[in-house]
């Protein structure tokens, strides 16, 4: 299992493709929005040309209660041992989901069991793809900006390695409707097929907030799919009447 020099020689399947703004394949938030009656297969292609796709409705209004009645009560009670480090952790607090809590059991049930998201991820990760981590993460008044990022490093993944590894994504569901002042994700879509140019800059002109242009919010219960190849980041809570 040791990822050594010499297999990254031997391993390397894909070359350092250079990205800029071209590469954007969208700067309208509503793109990512899947339609409730997309097919498995819209879902595929929508996830592999984006790298964000928004599915709709995947956790009902009793478990986004409950679950986040739980998270808020213990955010700011975590030890040093349960605390997750997070990019610009002042005012922002990650803590492991445990299955024994009732709460996050039934919103394990409702994903796992979602008519539109479970199709679509086992159409790209194939049957059963294994959970790597669950955690909930909080932003509170104050935090700032985190860089724009990846989660998963481009020489130590699928994107260069397509033999070794296998692709990661993560689904991110918000637990009330969260605006642009309360932090909502900055996406940069498209960046899931590079590997280097100046990713951060074109993000950071390009880039833009999973927020509706309608309704002004990231609606509760909506997850986001996100290839962790990826580059996105959180941004500043700035409004002082806002919730966690």
């Amino acid at each position: 299992a040791l990822f050594t020099d010499q297999r990254a020689e031997d391993e390397y399947t894909y070359y350092r493709r250079k990205c800029d703004a071209r590469d954007l394949t969208t700067k309208n938030p509503n793109d990512l929005v899947l339609s409730p009656n997309a097919t498995t297969e819209e879902a595929y292609d929508h996830q592999l040309m984006h790298g964000f796709s928004i599915f709709p409705g995947v956790l009902s209004e009793d478990v986004i209660r409950d679950l986040r009645a739980y998270v808020n009560s213990r955010n700011r009670k975590l030890s040093e041992e349960e605390s997750i480090f997070v990019i610009e952790n002042e005012n922002r607090f990650s803590f492991g989901l445990g299955t024994e809590e009732p709460s996050v059991a039934a919103a394990m049930k409702e994903l796992a069991t979602h008519h539109q998201l479970r199709p679509a991820l086992e159409r790209i990760l194939g049957d059963e793809p294994a959970l790597i981590e669950m955690t909930a993460i909080t932003s509170s008044y104050g935090a700032v900006d985190q860089y724009w990022h990846d989660d998963v490093v481009s020489h130590a993944s699928a994107i260069q390695f397509g033999r070794t590894f296998g692709p990661s994504y993560s689904v991110f569901i918000q637990l009330q409707n969260t605006t642009k002042e309360m932090g909502a994700t900055d996406a940069c879509p498209g960046t899931h097929a590079c590997v280097s140019g100046d990713i951060e800059g074109y993000c950071e002109r390009e880039g833009f907030q999973v927020v509706d242009s309608r309704t002004g919010y990231w609606r509760a219960g909506d997850a986001l799919l996100m290839n962790m190849n990826s580059y996105h980041r959180g941004t500043a809570h700035t409004d002082p009447n806002a919730p966690d």
